[in-house]
């Protein structure tokens, strides 16, 4: 956890892109996950979780290159059926005030639920006010991590504003919202049809460690601003899990899933006039097929993915005293980027007796990217496109001793 509403998941000493992340068989990875922290998973609804399965070790066979350090794999709530005598409903909901930074949550769920039709609702609201640190410190580090002032803006001049308590770590607090809307049917034969809809939206996220760096240590703030711009996330999919089992398989899932993420970041430097914004929208498809044999002490496990990303990135300087804007670099190609990848995986588990179990696999990928930088007049590059193609195979072999 960086700051209040940011921070990355770490496994094994890996994070951000080399954690792939996974929400209802739906990757959240897409082509802007950096190096850096990457607050993605904090924008779930943990009161919406049904179970999390975390997988240690390169999973790079099974679930691609994003995988390298682990997997975590988010499942929320189903739909819960009801039968022949009778329908079925259940609900829940909470509310929690805590005083270390003035939270204030709010939850309900609810599951309506026929012989072949149900629905599960959520909706969850939580406020969350500037962060009150330990006043118990080790003495060795003095009054390092006080917050003695910040910045304010008035009549058009910034000023720095003694903070009344240095515990309080102003400019900290954020909101955020979380929606999510399930239906299912239910065939005859077992199979089940899903439309899954999610949806979460955040306030602006401050970025505090920024808000009090000095580093000329003249006591001056370096940065009269710095946030995240409202951290939205649309996720509607598809998904099919069928109830035959078959010479190819005994279960198989179909997941044909399409996100909006929505990102930016703004920041001004102390007594300057110039208001920084860089905005990232990412439309991300996600086609995943996914398929399970059994034969005696034989598990198969293969399937076909593929995903593609559009990257519209745009970047400026306001002029916060007059109504003008200038063009700066972006984040990304100006004139916007794609990225694909498809991909093919096949895994093997024998349980050999009751002491060992061999495991083995292969993947194979391909992964395209196309980038326009159109105007090179602010970055300048010797071309204006750039293109990647790649192709590559991994494998896998394990034996484990019980």
């Amino acid at each position: 956890k960086s700051q209040q509403g940011g921070g990355s998941p770490v496994i094994r000493g890996f994070e951000t892109n080399r954690v792939l992340i996974v929400v209802d068989g739906i990757r959240m990875n897409n082509a802007i996950y950096r190096g850096g922290h990457v607050q993605n998973v904090i924008r779930l609804d943990n009161n919406s979780l049904d179970k999390l399965e975390i997988v240690y070790g390169p999973g790079s066979v099974m679930y691609g290159s994003d995988a390298l350090g682990g997997v975590m794999h988010f499942h929320t709530k189903v739909p819960v059926f009801g039968n022949e005598e009778q329908n079925y409903f259940g609900s829940s909901a909470y509310t929690r005030f805590a005083t270390a930074n003035q939270e204030k949550s709010g939850h309900v769920d609810f599951t309506l639920g026929t012989q072949n039709l149900a629905s599960f609702t959520s909706i969850t609201f939580s406020d969350f006010g500037d962060l009150r640190q330990g006043a118990i410190r080790n003495p060795f580090n003095g009054t390092t991590w006080n917050r003695n002032y910040y910045v304010e803006r008035f009549n058009g001049v910034d000023s720095m504003v003694q903070n009344d308590n240095v515990n309080i770590q102003k400019q900290s607090g954020y909101s955020q919202y979380n929606i999510i809307q399930k239906l299912s049917y239910k065939t005859k034969s077992g199979g089940k049809h899903m439309l899954n809809f999610q949806y979460s939206n955040s306030s602006n996220v401050y970025r505090y460690d920024r808000l009090t760096e000095d580093n000329n240590g003249n006591g001056v703030l370096d940065n009269a601003e710095w946030y995240y711009g409202p951290e939205k996330h649309l996720i509607t999919a598809y998904q099919f899990s069928s109830g035959k089992t078959t010479k190819l398989y005994d279960k198989m899932n179909i997941s044909l899933a399409y996100q909006d993420v929505q990102e930016s970041r703004i920041s001004r430097k102390f007594n300057s006039k110039k208001r920084k914004h860089q905005i990232e929208d990412v439309d991300v498809f996600n086609l995943n097929v996914d398929l399970m044999k059994v034969k005696g002490k034989h598990e198969m496990r293969y399937g076909v993915e593929s995903g593609y990303n559009i990257v519209n990135s745009t970047a400026f300087n306001e002029h916060i005293d007059i109504a003008q804007t200038d063009s700066i670099a972006t984040r990304y190609p100006q004139g916007g980027s794609t990225y694909m990848n498809a991909a093919g995986y096949f895994t093997h588990t024998l349980e050999i007796n009751d002491m060992f179990i061999l495991t083995d696999g292969i993947r194979f990928n391909y992964i395209a990217l196309d980038a326009d930088f159109g105007d090179t007049s602010i970055m300048h590059f010797p071309f204006k496109t750039a293109t990647q193609n790649n192709k590559n195979g991994n494998g896998s072999i394990g034996l484990i001793y019980k």
